[in-house]
């Protein structure tokens, strides 16, 4: 997921072929605006995507927080992709459930 170039933490070749990949998706899914909503019934302008790429826990060679600073780096100037690992992407659900859960009141005094 990261190596080393230059003397500097980057994303490896892999990452940024599923990154070209997802783009190619999305350009494809763009030209064909007008039959996507006929098709499926939704609106797809400006749809976005996450290339979901390796997990921390397996990256023997980088700390977790730089693979996540290499990442963060890397989404920095993609508008329509992001990069996450499954880490990222567990943890982010785990947040989500947590602040939808139901909050118990407590009872007035």
């Amino acid at each position: 997921m990261v190596k080393l170039h230059r003397g500097f933490p980057i994303t490896t070749d892999e990452v940024n072929q599923a990154c070209a990949q997802v783009a190619n998706y999305l350009r494809a899914f763009d030209e064909d605006r007008v039959g996507v909503p006929t098709r499926h019934g939704i609106d797809a302008r400006r749809a976005s995507a996450t290339v979901v790429a390796g997990h921390p826990m397996y990256d023997v060679e980088f700390t977790e927080q730089q693979v996540d600073e290499v990442l963060r780096v890397h989404n920095a100037d993609r508008s329509r992709t992001e990069v996450v690992t499954y880490k990222q992407l567990i943890d982010r659900a785990r947040r989500a459930l947590e602040l939808s859960a139901p909050t118990e009141v407590e009872p007035a005094v």
